[in-house]
């Protein structure tokens, strides 16, 4: 069965997007163990996803600010220290 799709963007978008992202210097790193076991003591002490955990525990590991756009999240984490909402970022 052949289907016809027909993109939303043109293809020279996908390619500029594509650029811009490798243009973050965004670093790919595996799953690190301790940063799981971290982030596992984190959900169930928060009642938040891993996902999240994850995350934070890792900014926490590398001393650096966790940014997040969820707000809820935030509220969620009063007291934790290194989580700054994006909208407070100039």
């Amino acid at each position: 069965m052949h289907s016809d799709i027909t993109p939303i963007f043109p293809q020279r978008m996908w390619n500029e997007a594509l650029n811009s992202v490798f243009d973050m210097g965004l670093e790919v790193r595996r799953v690190d163990k301790k940063v799981m076991t971290d982030a596992t003591t984190m959900a169930f002490k928060y009642s938040i996803t891993i996902y999240d955990a994850y995350f934070l525990a890792l900014s926490h590991m590398e001393e650096i600010p966790f940014v997040t756009a969820d707000y809820r999240f935030v509220e969620r984490m009063k007291g934790v220290k290194g989580i700054i909402k994006l909208s407070d970022i100039d």
